[in-house]
């Protein structure tokens, strides 16, 4: 699976879950966990760029 497929993924999954958030606490952890996420993607996409060279 590609970095990009990983992050359609990804995206997909964290928008599923601000959809499902209700309260506040639960939208709070859905920021939290996307902002690690994309942290995460970051990380891969440069390791992957690093791999290619």
């Amino acid at each position: 699976m590609s970095t990009a497929d990983n992050n359609d993924v990804i995206s997909h999954a964290i928008n599923a879950a601000q959809a499902n958030a209700d309260d506040s606490e639960s939208k709070e952890q859905v920021e939290q966990l996307s902002s690690q996420l994309n942290q995460a993607g970051a990380t891969s996409q440069a390791d992957d760029a690093t791999a290619q060279q």
